[in-house]
């Protein structure tokens, strides 16, 4: 059953994704602006803050990426503070007043599910990114099933009810490239995660009247969506067969 997560508990969370980012060494060394969305404490920030590379003397390196944090209200540790941690902006994530194209990676774990219009802070932190750039989401599906009963759970301040589906659907009318993303999401656990990436010269496309089939001809969508596209006229969770990062795959034509 899906419970709101805060702050330290959070970043657990989050770390089981980013702890993975920080295999892939090329990557790090390629990231050098970090937007952290609905930072709070701050724990994310000083993630990013303190990455570092080892050289070929075994040696540590900082990577002095320059990290910057967006929340509604500026709850910072002083604890956490870090030279690499350049800004907390005090706004509202729908439209931070932040300048585009600035940011190589948007990490944005835990906090889409609050927004008031999804489809257009997506669409903001497209403008937000830089082209290629990547972006971290995590949402919670607020309806699941519990031995044979549905089980929906609604807090305060969350407007919407979120699947993998709808999550990718979204993300790809704003442009996010989901079928070159990862997404993971498990039984038994609520959270759904994707990683996707800025597609470069996106088209962008009228919310009210762009269908699946636009995204799929924008290559916006993964493979196996473009199949139960084809098969349904609609994508179904069920025929989708979708990679997370570490490689792993999710048939979700076997759940």
């Amino acid at each position: 059953m899906y419970r709101q997560l805060f702050d330290k508990e959070a970043h657990q969370l989050s770390l089981q994704t980013l702890e993975l980012l920080n295999q892939h060494p090329d990557f790090m060394e390629s990231v050098a602006t970090v937007l952290d969305i609905g930072c709070g404490l701050g724990h994310d920030l000083h993630w990013w803050a303190t990455r570092t590379v080892e050289d070929n003397k075994g040696q540590e390196i900082p990577l002095n990426i320059k990290c910057t944090g967006v929340d509604h209200k500026n709850r910072f540790d002083k604890d956490l503070k870090h030279r690499n941690i350049i800004e907390i902006v005090e706004a509202d994530m729908e439209n931070t007043g932040l300048k585009p194209n600035s940011f190589d990676v948007i990490n944005a774990p835990n906090i889409l599910q609050l927004a008031v219009n999804p489809l257009q802070t997506l669409g903001h932190w497209y403008d937000l990114c830089r082209d290629n750039g990547m972006l971290i989401v995590s949402v919670p599906e607020t309806t699941t099933v519990e031995r044979t009963k549905i089980v929906s759970d609604q807090y305060s301040n969350e407007y919407y009810h979120w699947t993998l589906v709808s999550l990718m659907h979204m993300l790809a009318v704003n442009g996010w490239d989901c079928s070159g993303g990862f997404f993971k999401k498990d039984r038994n656990d609520p959270w759904i995660h994707a990683i996707v990436y800025k597609q470069p010269n996106f088209k962008k496309l009228d919310y009210k009247s762009a269908t699946w089939f636009d995204l799929a001809e924008q290559n916006l969508i993964p493979e196996s969506a473009v199949k139960s596209l084809n098969q349904r006229n609609y994508v179904s969770q069920q025929d989708l067969v979708l990679m997370w990062l570490d490689k792993s795959i999710r048939d979700f034509r076997t759940y």
